[in-house]
């Protein structure tokens, strides 16, 4: 069957978006610089084709409006304090504005249908990629590691009868040689970049199976449901976790519960047998998730609790505090006594870790409401400074709390409001392309939730903006065929 002319263009411009997208999904600036120059050569054919009068840039900016204003802020305390510590994240924030202009425009300006193949393709091919490339580094990892011997209960069997006498008693077992051990920590760009990708195939497969109807179609899209989630749950990545739940809440505040649960009903609509697949694979998400950090989850609970205590009632020297000094942590464990040993053993350090800053995060805006200003030493100055203190944290947000205070919470609330409250509007208005727009700003929002537990920059920023370009082209695209 020969190709239409006029859908080769959309094809190429479908593969251009999911290669940027890709670039964007991975740890390495070189890969942020390529997937610039791709957006912004993407833009400027446009503009030579179209005209920068008719691209609509005008009122795409409009939308960036509150982190606009949070730039004028961060350059105008900049100049107030006689400092230039905020260039880069000026840098890093106005670069994003190339992945946001170039599919703001491409989706303002597409078909209905056409938007939907897009939309699709470029939610799966990055995550396809992703998938592909996350296998093969387990493989080589397994190939490379040889036989795998199962975790001793103790998980510290080679430091012998030295440690035996302090060990304490009702320990939670420790996953430190396990084969998914080894398997969680294969892939080539870590798991945070990793968990993202598995998000994104885990969206695009879902828009694959609710918007087409051959059968065929929507059975593939389910299986890549299927194969994100599980994978997923291979990566045991908890930040991950936390941003699809908080990113559910907010969409059921937006939407409202009756509504989610009618995007979600299809789901389960269908003969008995898909409430049991579907079962079976929660059951297997359940059981892998906790097979691959069994250690981590059940310590949950004591390092939540061992953070507020630190932070608030610990009499400790606040650079010596666990959650301030590097050195802690990097001790030998035969060097230890046994009250630390104890800590160290039953303590998951990343949730205790990002608890504490959360909590430090808060306690400075009491202290700096307009911030200390943007630094890759923030934490090092609150902790007394030195090589041997932490200086950056695992959260957008507590970054965002140390550097801007109250004000960029306020532009950063705001930016994510808007779109919050044109997708409520847009719903209840029937809009032509609901249906896209919920699957968009879900995921938007599910970002929005990461970063309130990990680190969202560079090219996870960049991939934020373009994932709000999208939106905002799709919302306008809409709005003009119901004015024609």
């Amino acid at each position: 069957m020969k190709v239409k002319r006029s859908w080769a263009p959309f094809a190429m411009i479908a593969l251009w978006l999911s290669i940027v997208l890709t670039l964007y999904l991975a740890p390495s600036p070189a890969k942020y610089y390529a997937g610039d120059l791709m957006a912004g050569s993407l833009l400027l054919v446009c503009f030579i084709g179209i005209g920068i009068r008719r691209s609509g840039s005008i009122k795409a900016l409009i939308q960036l409006t509150p982190l606009l204003g949070l730039l004028i802020f961060v350059l105008a305390t900049d100049v107030f304090y006689e400092r230039v510590s905020s260039i880069d994240f000026i840098k890093n924030t106005v670069v994003g504005f190339l992945a946001f202009m170039s599919l703001h425009f491409v989706f303002r300006h597409l078909q209905s249908l056409r938007a939907r193949l897009l939309v699709c393709a470029i939610f799966l091919l990055p995550g396809l990629i992703h998938l592909v490339y996350m296998y093969v580094d387990i493989a080589k990892s397994i190939l490379e590691a040889g036989p795998v011997l199962p975790p001793v209960e103790s998980g510290w069997s080679e430091l012998g009868e030295k440690l035996a006498k302090k060990m304490p008693e009702g320990l939670p077992p420790q996953n430190s040689a396990g084969f998914l051990e080894t398997v969680k920590e294969a892939p080539r760009v870590g798991r945070r970049y990793a968990s993202m990708a598995m998000v994104h195939l885990l969206w695009g497969g879902a828009l694959l199976a609710l918007f087409f109807r051959r059968g065929s179609v929507r059975y593939l899209g389910w299986s890549l449901v299927a194969i994100g989630s599980l994978s997923l749950a291979l990566l045991d990545a908890r930040a991950a976790y936390a941003s699809v739940l908080i990113g559910s809440l907010i969409m059921a505040c937006v939407v409202g519960w009756n509504r989610l649960g009618d995007f979600v009903k299809p789901v389960f609509q269908g003969t008995p047998w898909r409430v049991i697949v579907l079962a079976g694979l929660v059951g297997l998400f359940v059981a892998i998730g906790f097979s691959a950090g069994k250690s981590r989850w059940m310590s949950s609970s004591y390092s939540l609790q061992a953070a507020v205590h630190d932070v608030y009632e610990s009499k400790q020297v606040l650079g010596l505090r666990p959650y301030a000094n590097k050195e802690f942590w990097s001790t030998p464990i035969d060097e230890l006594d046994a009250e630390v040993l104890e800590f160290r053993l039953r303590v998951d350090q990343s949730a205790y870790l990002r608890l504490a800053w959360l909590l430090v995060g808060l306690q400075n805006v009491v202290d700096y409401p307009l911030g200390m200003g943007y630094s890759d030493e923030n934490l090092g100055h609150l902790f007394g400074g030195g090589e041997d203190k932490y200086q950056r944290t695992d959260s957008f947000l507590v970054e965002c709390l140390l550097s801007f205070g109250i004000v960029g919470v306020f532009f950063y609330t705001i930016l994510w409001g808007r779109v919050a409250y044109t997708l409520q509007r847009a719903l209840r208005e029937g809009h032509i392309s609901s249906g896209l727009l919920a699957a968009v700003g879900g995921l938007i929002f599910v970002c929005v939730g990461r970063g309130m537990v990990d680190v969202f920059t560079d090219g996870l920023w960049r991939y934020l903006m373009a994932l709000l370009g999208m939106y905002y082209g799709l919302l306008h695209a809409g709005e003009q065929r119901v004015r024609e």
